[in-house]
């Protein structure tokens, strides 16, 4: 990014942001001090990242090196701690896999982990671990205290060379279409920032200039798919070929591949590809 620093204040300094249109108010901001510095964040658009090497700022000072590296490491390290606790107790990585009727690799690619009494299920934004889910017996999920909440990714996966990317909601849908063979993403809730989800496919899939093509995968229910009409009206602003998948009869495509069976599913998605 090339940036011109128009005014400092607070610690943060202020310019014009690159990624939209943002012509009347200074709406990007920059942190200059303490752990965060380098943090950037968009107001306006809601992009986030880090000043990197490469970045061109005009102006800016911060009181210690730039650095490439995500402000929020400890979790990674913990994402990777819980990991190895999940490996350490096989029985419940099948326990979790049978739940979800997926096979243990996408519990890998996911990096999925355990604490003991929960699994865990890392939260993304733009290239860093930003918080972590936890999922209980019985299905009852709670974020670890201090978690942003993010998109669930597949961590093997670079989804700028995908043909087609499906948008879920939620971790077991997203897990369920991993298992299918495809790629996809994951909507931590239809509730989630619709700025910020298409922040995160942007940056993502930001080096695709060309067949940019996304499925948005909604539950059965009123809610939801109001939302994934916005989500979709959003991204085809952006420039993006987006089509949505109707789950029905089913509440979602996890139950739809349970009725349906995984090779009509299966199909049915690969018609978007």
């Amino acid at each position: 990014m090339n940036l011109k620093i128009e005014y400092v204040s607070g610690g943060s300094a202020w310019c014009f942001c690159p990624l939209h249109k943002d012509i009347n108010t200074p709406n990007l901001s920059i942190t200059l001090k303490g752990k965060w510095a380098g943090y950037w964040k968009c107001w306006a658009c809601g992009r986030v990242g880090n000043i990197t090497p490469e970045d061109t700022v005009e102006g800016l000072k911060l009181d210690k090196e730039v650095r490439s590296s995500p402000p929020c490491t400890r979790w990674d390290n913990l994402m990777y701690y819980y990991k190895r606790m999940l490996n350490k107790y096989p029985l419940s990585k099948i326990e979790f896999a049978n739940t979800l009727d997926v096979s243990m690799y996408v519990l890998d690619c996911t990096q999925v982990g355990f604490t003991g009494d929960s699994w865990t299920i890392p939260m993304w934004k733009a290239g860093y671990v930003s918080g972590i889910q936890k999922q209980y017996r019985g299905r009852k999920k709670q974020s670890i205290h201090g978690s942003h909440i993010g998109m669930f990714l597949n961590d093997y996966v670079e989804y700028e060379y995908e043909d087609c990317v499906f948008i879920c909601e939620g971790y077991s849908d997203t897990a369920a279409v991993e298992d299918l063979g495809y790629t996809a993403m994951g909507i931590p809730c239809c509730g989630y920032n619709i700025n910020e989800v298409e922040c995160l496919i942007d940056y993502y899939i930001c080096d695709k200039e060309d067949d940019r093509y996304l499925c948005i995968i909604p539950d059965n229910n009123k809610e939801s798919e109001l939302y994934s009409m916005k989500l979709c009206e959003q991204l085809e602003d952006a420039n993006y070929e987006v089509s949505m998948f109707d789950v029905k009869p089913a509440k979602d495509v996890r139950e739809l591949i349970q009725l349906r069976g995984r090779d009509y599913v299966k199909k049915q998605l690969e018609m978007y590809i």
